[in-house]
């Protein structure tokens, strides 16, 4: 199976990110913000599943390969 190309997968994330504040935006006056970014984490989860990659479990999943250089970038400035 090909892989898919890094553009296309920028246009789709451009997309996503658009639809989806062009959505907030229309809704922003009948929910509160904590209802928005429920339905909006809720939504981004339900993603998930089709993200990870076949004959990969859950846990290594989430698993960081280099989490001290993920610590490093969260270190403050």
């Amino acid at each position: 199976m090909k892989k898919p190309n890094g553009v296309l997968l920028a246009l789709i994330a451009y997309a996503s990110y658009s639809g989806s504040d062009a959505v907030i935006k229309s809704l922003g006056g009948q929910f509160t913000v904590f209802e928005i970014d429920f339905f909006a984490t809720l939504f981004a989860g339900f993603f998930l599943f089709f993200t990870r990659p076949a004959g990969e479990r859950w846990r290594d999943f989430w698993r960081m390969k280099r989490p001290w250089a993920v610590q490093a970038r969260a270190w403050p400035a």
